[in-house]
């Protein structure tokens, strides 16, 4: 299996078999950017996460969604949509996950900002250790794996 392969840079060792990524918006982003600094590296990753099951949740929605208005992905509208569809599950936070999250953030000083702590909050709903993300402020969260190349 492919998702074998996949090298944390952090730990820089092998994490194994995956069974559910989190998917993060700075890594959709990138992949439907051609000229976004990541766009190859996303390329890349894709063939090793393609066939994982995916999660994502209402705030990544809320940022991809935000980039969409720029015109540079005026052509790309439709497959970032289709591309949301096609995750596994989506997690539409509740009033007590937002809150937590807020918590979250004043644990962290601020450090992590509230969108990625309310990606902490759906990956501890479901259990979920493993990211796909460029953003390295979720390595400073014991217990999430990021994996990029």
């Amino acid at each position: 299996m492919m998702s074998q392969l996949i090298l944390l840079k952090r730990k820089n060792q092998l994490i194994g078999v995956i069974k559910v990524l989190f998917i993060d918006s700075c890594y959709i982003i990138a992949l439907m950017n051609v000229k976004a600094k990541k766009h190859d590296e996303s390329l890349k990753l894709l063939e090793y996460i393609d066939n994982e099951r995916t999660l994502i949740n209402s705030t990544v929605i809320l940022e991809i969604f935000n980039n969409l208005k720029k015109k540079r992905y005026e052509a790309k509208r439709l497959d970032i949509i289709d591309l949301i569809y096609s995750m596994d599950k989506i997690h539409y936070l509740d009033v007590l996950e937002y809150n937590n999250a807020l918590d979250l953030c004043k644990y962290y000083n601020f450090s992590v900002n509230y969108g990625d702590c309310t990606i902490i909050q759906s990956m501890e709903k479901y259990n979920v250790n493993n990211i796909v993300s460029f953003d390295n402020d979720f390595d400073k969260v014991k217990g999430i794996n990021r994996v990029y190349l």
